[in-house]
């Protein structure tokens, strides 16, 4: 059972994932570009399927050295995207305002194209970055 501190602090890292949006990014297209970023998307992955998203946050894992190892060996990058709409999702699993978060970064492209490792996101409108440590990551997401 955890003491009141480690509680308290379990609280303190939810509270900062979801009320801290980040610092303004410079990447994301406008939504009228979309579409012709799908078509660039299927031309250097046409297997995977898009989802467009808007108020999204560029989140840098401050992962320890071990994993980052380990990710690199995957040739993956320490970087996941939460989005809170999605404007269009070709594996109909979200629409609308819902929160998601997608799987790690495998590439980016125009600054708007986000590859992870399963699918290939536009990222529309204004963003954000913020640094989240694995345990951050691991409250939002609900793992032990």
């Amino acid at each position: 059972m955890k003491t009141t501190k480690e509680a308290l602090e379990d609280m303190k890292h939810i509270i900062d994932i979801l009320e801290d949006k980040g610092e303004p990014f410079d990447s994301g297209c406008p939504e009228d570009e979309s579409f012709t970023m799908i078509e660039r998307a299927r031309r250097k992955s046409p297997e995977k399927p898009i989802r467009i998203v808007s108020n999204w946050i560029w989140w840098q894992i401050e992962y320890p050295l071990a994993d980052l190892s380990r990710l690199a060996e995957q040739h993956l990058q320490p970087v996941k995207i939460r989005a809170d709409q999605v404007l269009l999702d070709e594996t109909n699993t979200y629409e609308g305002e819902q929160t998601l978060i997608s799987t790690h970064l495998v590439d980016i492209r125009y600054d708007c194209v986000f590859e992870s490792e399963d699918i290939t996101y536009i990222l529309c409108g204004p963003g954000t970055r913020k640094s989240v440590t694995p345990e951050q990551l691991a409250f939002f997401i609900g793992l032990p």
